[in-house]
Protein backbone atom coordinates (compact mmCIF):
# COMPACT_ATOMS: atom_id res chain seq x y z
CA UNK A 1 0.00 0.00 0.00
CA UNK A 2 1.51 3.60 -0.56
CA UNK A 3 -0.64 6.43 -0.17
CA UNK A 4 0.95 9.24 -2.90
CA UNK A 5 0.12 11.15 -6.00
CA UNK A 6 1.85 12.97 -8.62
CA UNK A 7 0.84 16.38 -10.12
CA UNK A 8 1.01 17.23 -14.17
CA UNK A 9 3.72 20.04 -12.91
CA UNK A 10 6.08 17.31 -11.17
CA UNK A 11 5.18 17.36 -7.36
CA UNK A 12 4.27 14.29 -5.44
CA UNK A 13 2.21 14.46 -2.12
CA UNK A 14 2.60 11.47 0.05
CA UNK A 15 1.49 10.23 3.39
CA UNK A 16 4.06 9.58 5.87
CA UNK A 17 4.85 7.49 8.99
CA UNK A 18 3.44 3.94 10.13
CA UNK A 19 0.42 2.74 7.76
CA UNK A 20 -0.92 1.67 11.37
CA UNK A 21 -0.62 2.04 14.45
CA UNK A 22 -0.89 -0.91 16.97
CA UNK A 23 -4.21 -1.73 18.38
CA UNK A 24 -5.02 -3.53 21.32
CA UNK A 25 -7.50 -6.57 20.97
CA UNK A 26 -10.77 -5.55 23.74
CA UNK A 27 -13.73 -7.34 25.15
CA UNK A 28 -16.17 -5.08 26.59
CA UNK A 29 -19.73 -5.26 27.40
CA UNK A 30 -22.87 -3.48 25.82
CA UNK A 31 -22.19 -0.19 27.62
CA UNK A 32 -18.46 -0.18 26.42
CA UNK A 33 -17.11 -0.73 29.38
CA UNK A 34 -13.65 -2.43 29.03
CA UNK A 35 -13.67 -6.10 30.74
CA UNK A 36 -9.76 -7.22 29.17
CA UNK A 37 -7.08 -6.64 27.18
CA UNK A 38 -6.03 -9.52 25.01
CA UNK A 39 -2.60 -10.38 24.17
CA UNK A 40 -0.27 -7.51 23.25
CA UNK A 41 -1.01 -4.53 21.29
CA UNK A 42 0.47 -5.38 17.32
CA UNK A 43 -1.29 -4.87 13.36
CA UNK A 44 -4.40 -7.10 14.27
CA UNK A 45 -7.66 -7.53 12.31
CA UNK A 46 -11.13 -9.87 11.48
CA UNK A 47 -11.16 -10.96 14.81
CA UNK A 48 -13.79 -13.76 15.58
CA UNK A 49 -14.90 -15.91 18.29
CA UNK A 50 -15.25 -19.32 18.34
CA UNK A 51 -18.30 -21.07 18.58
CA UNK A 52 -17.71 -22.74 21.96
CA UNK A 53 -16.65 -18.73 23.25
CA UNK A 54 -13.52 -19.95 24.69
CA UNK A 55 -11.06 -18.28 21.70
CA UNK A 56 -10.59 -15.72 19.60
CA UNK A 57 -8.98 -15.62 16.17
CA UNK A 58 -7.50 -13.30 14.76
CA UNK A 59 -5.09 -12.31 12.32
CA UNK A 60 -1.47 -10.11 12.57
CA UNK A 61 1.36 -9.99 14.41
CA UNK A 62 2.21 -8.67 18.00
CA UNK A 63 5.13 -6.90 16.58
CA UNK A 64 4.59 -3.09 15.24
CA UNK A 65 7.46 -3.78 12.25
CA UNK A 66 8.51 -6.23 9.98
CA UNK A 67 5.83 -8.81 10.98
CA UNK A 68 4.10 -11.90 9.01
CA UNK A 69 0.59 -11.68 9.32
CA UNK A 70 -0.19 -14.95 10.45
CA UNK A 71 -3.75 -16.32 12.60
CA UNK A 72 -3.38 -15.93 16.09
CA UNK A 73 -5.24 -17.35 18.86
CA UNK A 74 -6.14 -15.76 22.01
CA UNK A 75 -7.61 -17.23 25.15
CA UNK A 76 -10.83 -15.38 26.34
CA UNK A 77 -10.03 -16.59 29.59
CA UNK A 78 -6.34 -16.81 30.67
CA UNK A 79 -3.45 -15.29 29.12
CA UNK A 80 -2.50 -18.24 26.13
CA UNK A 81 -1.72 -16.75 22.78
CA UNK A 82 -0.99 -18.68 20.24
CA UNK A 83 0.60 -18.52 16.68
CA UNK A 84 -1.50 -20.74 14.70
CA UNK A 85 -0.23 -20.79 10.89
CA UNK A 86 3.85 -20.78 10.90
CA UNK A 87 3.65 -20.75 7.09
CA UNK A 88 5.67 -18.13 5.56
CA UNK A 89 2.45 -16.78 3.30
CA UNK A 90 0.32 -14.07 4.36
CA UNK A 91 -2.40 -15.08 6.13
CA UNK A 92 -5.72 -12.55 6.40
CA UNK A 93 -9.50 -13.01 7.55
CA UNK A 94 -10.83 -15.81 9.31
CA UNK A 95 -13.94 -18.10 9.98
CA UNK A 96 -15.02 -20.65 12.03
CA UNK A 97 -16.23 -23.74 11.05
CA UNK A 98 -19.68 -24.62 13.39
CA UNK A 99 -17.94 -27.26 15.43
CA UNK A 100 -14.93 -25.24 16.32
CA UNK A 101 -12.77 -27.52 14.60
CA UNK A 102 -11.99 -25.69 11.69
CA UNK A 103 -10.77 -22.47 10.62
CA UNK A 104 -10.93 -20.79 7.55
CA UNK A 105 -8.30 -17.99 6.53
CA UNK A 106 -7.20 -16.78 3.39
CA UNK A 107 -3.71 -17.32 2.82
CA UNK A 108 -1.26 -16.31 -0.86
CA UNK A 109 0.66 -19.37 -0.77
CA UNK A 110 -0.12 -19.49 -4.85
CA UNK A 111 -0.10 -15.87 -5.36
CA UNK A 112 -2.89 -13.94 -5.04
CA UNK A 113 -4.68 -15.01 -1.55
CA UNK A 114 -7.01 -17.96 -1.57
CA UNK A 115 -9.02 -19.29 0.76
CA UNK A 116 -7.56 -22.54 2.92
CA UNK A 117 -8.92 -24.65 5.80
CA UNK A 118 -7.06 -25.96 8.96
CA UNK A 119 -7.79 -28.01 11.94
CA UNK A 120 -8.25 -26.22 15.21
CA UNK A 121 -6.16 -29.40 17.12
CA UNK A 122 -3.45 -29.95 14.40
CA UNK A 123 -4.77 -33.78 12.90
CA UNK A 124 -5.24 -32.06 9.66
CA UNK A 125 -2.72 -29.58 7.79
CA UNK A 126 -4.12 -26.56 6.04
CA UNK A 127 -5.69 -27.24 2.45
CA UNK A 128 -6.95 -25.13 -0.34
CA UNK A 129 -10.76 -24.32 -0.34
CA UNK A 130 -11.33 -22.24 -2.99
CA UNK A 131 -9.30 -20.16 -5.58
CA UNK A 132 -10.51 -17.75 -8.26
CA UNK A 133 -8.87 -14.69 -9.67
CA UNK A 134 -7.91 -11.62 -7.43
CA UNK A 135 -7.87 -11.97 -3.92
CA UNK A 136 -10.02 -14.62 -2.00
CA UNK A 137 -11.24 -14.32 1.83
CA UNK A 138 -13.40 -16.44 4.03
CA UNK A 139 -16.49 -14.35 5.55
CA UNK A 140 -18.94 -16.98 6.84
CA UNK A 141 -19.53 -20.93 7.29
CA UNK A 142 -23.50 -21.56 7.30
CA UNK A 143 -24.59 -23.85 10.46
CA UNK A 144 -24.67 -27.34 9.01
CA UNK A 145 -20.88 -26.72 7.75
CA UNK A 146 -22.05 -27.06 3.79
CA UNK A 147 -21.17 -23.81 2.52
CA UNK A 148 -18.78 -20.71 3.14
CA UNK A 149 -19.39 -17.46 2.13
CA UNK A 150 -16.48 -15.63 0.19
CA UNK A 151 -15.14 -12.03 0.23
CA UNK A 152 -13.95 -12.07 -3.49
CA UNK A 153 -12.33 -8.97 -4.86
CA UNK A 154 -11.25 -8.20 -7.91
CA UNK A 155 -9.95 -4.99 -9.73
CA UNK A 156 -11.14 -3.33 -6.39
CA UNK A 157 -14.78 -4.89 -6.90
CA UNK A 158 -16.17 -6.84 -3.91
CA UNK A 159 -18.61 -9.81 -4.92
CA UNK A 160 -20.15 -12.34 -1.93
CA UNK A 161 -19.27 -16.00 -3.32
CA UNK A 162 -21.44 -19.13 -2.48
CA UNK A 163 -19.07 -22.11 -2.15
CA UNK A 164 -20.82 -25.62 -1.86
CA UNK A 165 -18.17 -27.11 0.27
CA UNK A 166 -18.72 -30.87 -1.19
CA UNK A 167 -18.76 -30.10 -4.72
CA UNK A 168 -16.67 -26.82 -4.56
CA UNK A 169 -19.52 -25.02 -6.93
CA UNK A 170 -19.36 -21.45 -6.80
CA UNK A 171 -22.23 -18.65 -7.45
CA UNK A 172 -22.41 -14.76 -6.88
CA UNK A 173 -24.84 -14.01 -4.23
CA UNK A 174 -25.95 -11.11 -6.21
CA UNK A 175 -24.95 -9.88 -9.98
CA UNK A 176 -24.51 -5.95 -10.17
CA UNK A 177 -22.08 -3.33 -10.10
CA UNK A 178 -21.80 -2.66 -6.58
CA UNK A 179 -19.69 -4.26 -4.14
CA UNK A 180 -21.00 -6.44 -1.49
CA UNK A 181 -18.89 -8.03 1.52
CA UNK A 182 -18.72 -8.74 4.90
CA UNK A 183 -21.52 -11.58 4.65
CA UNK A 184 -22.72 -13.34 7.69
CA UNK A 185 -25.25 -15.97 7.99
CA UNK A 186 -28.14 -15.93 10.30
CA UNK A 187 -27.80 -18.73 13.12
CA UNK A 188 -30.47 -20.49 11.94
CA UNK A 189 -29.14 -20.47 8.36
CA UNK A 190 -32.05 -18.40 6.76
CA UNK A 191 -30.94 -15.04 6.39
CA UNK A 192 -27.68 -13.36 5.45
CA UNK A 193 -26.63 -9.77 6.53
CA UNK A 194 -24.21 -8.25 4.23
CA UNK A 195 -22.67 -4.64 3.65
CA UNK A 196 -22.94 -3.27 0.42
CA UNK A 197 -22.21 0.21 -1.43
CA UNK A 198 -25.09 0.15 -3.69
CA UNK A 199 -26.71 3.07 -3.08
CA UNK A 200 -23.25 5.20 -3.20
CA UNK A 201 -21.82 4.63 0.80
CA UNK A 202 -21.87 1.22 2.58
CA UNK A 203 -25.19 0.54 4.24
CA UNK A 204 -26.47 -3.01 5.46
CA UNK A 205 -29.24 -5.38 4.32
CA UNK A 206 -30.66 -8.75 4.67
CA UNK A 207 -31.98 -11.02 2.21
CA UNK A 208 -33.41 -14.71 2.63
CA UNK A 209 -30.74 -17.65 1.97
CA UNK A 210 -30.02 -19.15 -0.20
CA UNK A 211 -32.11 -16.82 -1.90
CA UNK A 212 -33.95 -15.77 -4.44
CA UNK A 213 -36.00 -13.40 -2.51
CA UNK A 214 -35.94 -9.56 -1.55
CA UNK A 215 -33.08 -6.99 -0.07
CA UNK A 216 -34.18 -5.69 2.92
CA UNK A 217 -32.01 -2.45 4.64
CA UNK A 218 -31.38 -2.48 8.25
CA UNK A 219 -29.06 0.87 8.35
CA UNK A 220 -30.34 3.88 7.48
CA UNK A 221 -27.43 6.29 7.56
CA UNK A 222 -24.12 4.10 6.45
CA UNK A 223 -23.07 0.95 8.52
CA UNK A 224 -20.28 -1.89 8.25
CA UNK A 225 -18.86 -4.85 9.53
CA UNK A 226 -22.78 -6.44 10.23
CA UNK A 227 -22.55 -9.60 12.47
CA UNK A 228 -25.96 -11.44 14.40
CA UNK A 229 -26.47 -11.80 18.28
CA UNK A 230 -26.10 -15.36 19.25
CA UNK A 231 -29.95 -16.23 18.96
CA UNK A 232 -30.14 -14.75 15.45
CA UNK A 233 -32.77 -11.18 17.70
CA UNK A 234 -30.53 -8.82 16.71
CA UNK A 235 -28.08 -7.15 14.70
CA UNK A 236 -25.18 -5.60 15.28
CA UNK A 237 -22.85 -3.19 13.23
CA UNK A 238 -20.78 -0.39 13.45
CA UNK A 239 -22.28 3.32 12.11
CA UNK A 240 -19.50 5.38 10.00
CA UNK A 241 -18.83 7.54 12.95
CA UNK A 242 -17.71 5.03 14.85
CA UNK A 243 -20.37 4.21 16.84
CA UNK A 244 -21.43 0.78 17.50
CA UNK A 245 -25.69 -0.49 17.21
CA UNK A 246 -27.95 -2.96 17.68
CA UNK A 247 -31.20 -3.00 16.34
CA UNK A 248 -33.87 -5.68 16.62
CA UNK A 249 -34.62 -8.23 13.64
CA UNK A 250 -38.18 -9.55 13.25
CA UNK A 251 -37.83 -12.38 10.39
CA UNK A 252 -41.74 -13.28 9.93
CA UNK A 253 -41.92 -15.70 7.10
CA UNK A 254 -40.63 -14.42 4.04
CA UNK A 255 -39.90 -10.79 5.33
CA UNK A 256 -37.55 -9.46 7.46
CA UNK A 257 -38.17 -6.64 9.61
CA UNK A 258 -35.70 -4.69 12.19
CA UNK A 259 -36.40 -1.87 14.86
CA UNK A 260 -34.81 1.20 15.68
CA UNK A 261 -31.15 1.08 16.17
CA UNK A 262 -29.95 2.02 19.74
CA UNK A 263 -26.36 3.01 20.47
CA UNK A 264 -24.52 0.51 22.50
CA UNK A 265 -21.23 2.89 22.55
CA UNK A 266 -19.21 4.99 20.79
CA UNK A 267 -15.44 3.07 20.06
CA UNK A 268 -12.51 5.97 20.76
CA UNK A 269 -11.61 4.46 17.04
CA UNK A 270 -12.66 2.67 14.04
CA UNK A 271 -13.29 -0.94 15.64
CA UNK A 272 -15.07 -3.96 13.96
CA UNK A 273 -18.02 -5.56 16.15
CA UNK A 274 -18.09 -8.99 16.57
CA UNK A 275 -20.99 -10.52 18.44
CA UNK A 276 -21.92 -13.98 20.10
CA UNK A 277 -24.25 -15.04 23.10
Amino acid sequence: FAAFSASGSGRVVFHSGESQAPVRMELRDRKGSLLRSLGTPGMYRSPSISPDGRWLAATGHPQVRDGNHDVWLFALEGESAIRFTIEPSEDVDVAWAPDGKTLFYAANAKGPHDVFRKSVDGTRAAESVYEAPGMQKPASVSRDGKVLLVNSEVDERNVLVVVDLATGRARPLREGAWSDGHGSLSPDGRWLLFESDETGRPEIYVTPFPGPGRTFPVSTDGGRNPDWRGDGREVVYAALDGRVLAAPAFPEGDTFRVGAAAELFRAPQRRLPVVRA
